[in-house]
């Protein structure tokens, strides 16, 4: 469970309007109050979504980042709560939809063939090669985190051993495996069709 921020009275007699505006202007105290004020809400929209307890928090973190980013948008400061909420279960089914494409292995073998015959094993080799040359150009910190995810280790070992935080291996390995697919079809695009 997430610790809570001690929060000053001044803080928390605030109205969310004033809290969101103090907050993005850089004021530490207004922002904790904000989300001590409106984590139940974010909270609540992941746990009706059956996430477990990694899931939830890579979307409680992304959920105040969209706020971040998205700050502009909202038009009446006083009604932020059922904005989270959306935003949470629009997170939420997005990383639903993501994991569900993204099923792990037992084994990370790049170099397997799955599809027999010499075409196949050519293509499939090509493949291979090509995602391992993208994997050696991916960061230390990209290389380890995938190798870790990919050998099913949890996010709290990850995070161990790696010194990511638990909220920020999520976001973080999306990161890593975007740079992984820009590498994979800027190569592609490089190579002479036949």
């Amino acid at each position: 469970m997430r610790s809570r921020t001690t929060v000053t009275l001044m803080a928390d007699a605030r109205t969310t309007g004033e809290l969101l505006a103090a907050g993005l202007a850089g004021d530490q105290v207004a922002w904790a109050a904000l989300v001590d004020r409106l984590e139940g809400a974010v909270w609540g929209a992941t746990s009706r979504m059956r996430l477990n307890q990694d899931q939830a928090d890579d979307v409680f973190q992304t959920v105040w980042l969209r706020l971040l980013d998205r700050h502009e948008t909202i038009q009446d400061p006083e009604r932020l709560a059922g904005w989270l909420q959306t935003t949470a279960r629009n997170e939420a089914l997005a990383l639903i939809r993501r994991e569900s494409r993204d099923v792990p292995s037992e084994r990370l073998d790049l170099r397997e063939s799955v599809v027999e015959g010499p075409e196949a094993n050519a293509t499939s080799q090509a493949t291979s090669d090509l995602m391992m040359a993208g994997f050696r150009q991916l960061s230390d910190e990209c290389q380890r985190l995938l190798w870790l995810l990919a050998s099913k280790v949890s996010y709290k070992e990850t995070a161990e051993q790696t010194g990511i935080a638990v909220g920020s291996i999520g976001p973080k390995r999306e990161r890593c495996l975007k740079v992984l697919r820009s590498f994979s079809e800027v190569k592609q695009a490089m190579e002479p069709s036949s």
